[in-house]
């Protein structure tokens, strides 16, 4: 559930809503002056927010390198786009292994 509190509240707060942010995916909406001002979340559901990130940058760009091709079947396409992603994945799973 998204939260959304005064930037004063959390520092008053923070031990409990630090536990919230690590043991969650939903980030934590910080106010100043009744307006959003930062994002508070645990390193766990930013590093998966990333990963997603990238993986739909990876497949649209599969995507436009595949349009760029021939005019290859549908299923070809997304035989190509589905092979791209993995390979994607598997190297970003190994360079996460390795840091």
């Amino acid at each position: 559930m998204l939260r959304a509190i005064p930037t004063s509240d959390f520092i008053k707060q923070i031990e409990e809503l630090s536990d919230l942010c690590r043991h969650g995916d939903d980030p934590i909406i910080l106010t100043r002056q009744g307006h959003g001002d930062l994002v508070v979340m645990g390193i766990e559901a930013y590093n998966k927010m990333l990963t997603k990130l990238q993986l739909l940058r990876d497949v649209a760009q599969a995507n436009a390198e595949l349009i760029e091709n021939a005019n290859p079947t549908a299923e070809a396409l997304i035989d190509q786009a589905i092979e791209i992603a993995h390979d994607q994945i598997q190297s970003r799973l190994r360079l996460g292994n390795a840091a």
